[in-house]
């Protein structure tokens, strides 16, 4: 290997570090990582308009943010101590995205006996709010009984899913929770309807709450 050879590897959640014996021995070292899915098959059209997370030894940030430019993709630089952070956030926006999908199918199976009615059914709603949300942020995107202040709503949701999915409660109050944040960011959310969610939410997880 010449000195001062550029090696980049692609996974998203490591930094450069993992390379360092190359780096002993005068290589410049980073990490390239494409935010698309990707299954093995693609050209190199499957890159186009993407964003790459780059990071690196600087010659390596550079030669990463060239390679974009010929991919015609974007690329974002990374810092070495948030790599994982950035990947983070790539998990939740692909890999959980399509677990919640899945749970969501899993439950209209459980109401309705019809799995695949849960694409026809589902599936328009999911992509017009993640339109939405892309377009016009999440903010303003949002909607559903959260940002209504809906308790009732709510509390049917904590029965049902107690009665018939109890294992799903944990993660639905965790997300609610999250909601509550993006409605109150919003606007949309009084504090006090806000305090009233987060309390049902710790209530439907048996989580003591601290009194005031």
């Amino acid at each position: 290997m010449p000195p001062g050879s550029v090696i980049l590897h692609t996974s998203g959640v490591h930094d450069r570090r993992v390379l360092d014996a190359l780096a002993a021995k005068g290589a410049v070292i980073g990490s390239f990582h494409p935010l698309q899915s990707l299954i093995g098959t693609e050209g190199k059209e499957r890159f186009r308009g993407i964003t790459i997370g780059v990071e690196g030894m600087p010659g390596a940030v550079s030669a990463g943010k060239r390679l974009a430019d010929d991919l015609l993709a974007q690329s974002v630089e990374v810092s070495t101590d948030h790599k994982a952070l950035y990947h983070a956030a790539a998990a939740m926006a692909g890999n959980h995205a399509i677990a919640m999908l899945a749970v969501a199918a899993d439950l209209w199976e459980r109401a309705t006996s019809d799995r695949q009615g849960a694409v026809e059914a589902l599936g328009p709603l999911t992509r017009q709010s993640v339109e939405n949300a892309l377009h016009a942020g999440p903010e303003v995107a949002l909607t559903g009984p959260v940002v209504r202040g809906d308790l009732g709503t709510l509390q049917r949701h904590l029965d049902a899913l107690s009665q018939h999915a109890e294992h799903l409660l944990p993660m639905y109050a965790a997300v609610v929770t999250e909601t509550v944040h993006l409605a109150m960011k919003s606007g949309r959310l009084s504090t006090e309807k806000a305090v009233e969610m987060l309390d049902l939410m710790a209530r439907g997880v048996g989580t003591p709450t601290e009194e005031t």
